[in-house]
């Protein structure tokens, strides 16, 4: 899937687009009521007609819009699910067991699984999760002999009311999806591991934390009003 990312910016750099790496932003700058600028950490100021923002919207009047009177109002929202993230390298034959998009739902106890991730804020008790195989598509995407995974477990969001021990839940959820996946015929992934990358909710301090603030550890984003918990 990350060639579909590379494919639009060689055409964006066909129109002349330049593309700024490894290029944190401090702030958004604004006159009058629209943004002029944006400010990188170095001090570097990038004059623009036009400022995107494609961060998460309470980190980006939290964050990047420091002093809009509509940052506090942030707070109050109501958010959606965060997820816990596995990113494996695998050793060994490709399973024809996975295809390029896999998603294990556990359907006999979905509402449950809901209640759970939205109004608990933790992992359900038998979580649904989805698994990208991109090498079913993309070979050269691992080496001949191994296998390239990543796995999405949903779960609450952070809540500063309700703590939740993500390293349990990160144990959890992992030891949930082996036993899945054993049940579709994988009983040996776990020894077959030979690279793991995680991404959790929480991050500790030099995990990233400033680039993941607080409010933006969820995966869907703010919920729409009067509606069930999604993603607007």
């Amino acid at each position: 899937m990350y060639s579909i990312i590379t494919s639009l910016m060689k055409i964006a750099e066909g129109f002349g687009a330049t593309f700024h790496y490894n290029a944190p932003v401090k702030r958004v700058d604004t006159a009058d009521g629209r943004a002029t600028d944006v400010t990188l950490e170095n001090g570097e100021q990038l004059r623009a007609d036009v400022v995107i923002v494609n961060a998460d919207l309470p980190y980006a009047y939290q964050e990047l819009l420091p002093g809009d009177p509509d940052a506090p109002r942030m707070d109050r929202l109501k958010y959606t699910s965060s997820t816990l993230m596995f990113y494996w390298g695998v050793k060994g034959e490709r399973t024809d067991k996975l295809l390029h998009h896999n998603v294990f739902l556990s359907d006999h106890v979905y509402e449950k699984s809901f209640a759970e991730i939205f109004h608990e804020h933790l992992l359900p008790t038998e979580p649904s999760f989805y698994i990208h195989a991109p090498v079913r598509t993309v070979p050269e995407f691992a080496p001949p002999d191994a296998d390239a995974l990543m796995v999405l477990v949903p779960t609450g969001h952070l809540d500063a009311a309700r703590r939740q021990d993500f390293p349990e839940l990160q144990a959890r959820a992992k030891d949930w999806v082996f036993q899945r996946l054993a049940c579709i015929g994988l009983p040996d992934l776990k020894e077959r591991i030979v690279l793991e990358e995680t991404l959790p909710p929480h991050l500790e301090p030099g995990q990233g934390r400033d680039l993941w603030p607080e409010s933006q550890r969820h995966a869907g984003g703010v919920s729409a009003p009067a509606q069930p918990p999604q993603a607007v």
